[in-house]
């Protein structure tokens, strides 16, 4: 009886880490995500002071 409940313990850690590297992993995700699109806006203003500057020159 008293290893049954252990096992079943073991089994609910194990559940419980697997959703928390499944929650760290997305959070890990969102960040990545994240910092693509502010690399992406840091980007697209680079070009838009690109094309201000070409403006400047014309």
């Amino acid at each position: 009886m008293a290893s049954d409940s252990y096992f079943k313990g073991l089994g609910a850690k194990k559940q419980l880490r697997t959703f928390i590297s499944k929650v760290l992993d997305a959070k890990v995700r969102l960040w990545t995500f994240i910092s693509k699109v502010l690399d992406a806006e840091e980007w697209h203003w680079t070009l838009i002071s690109k094309v201000l500057d070409a403006k400047e020159w014309l």
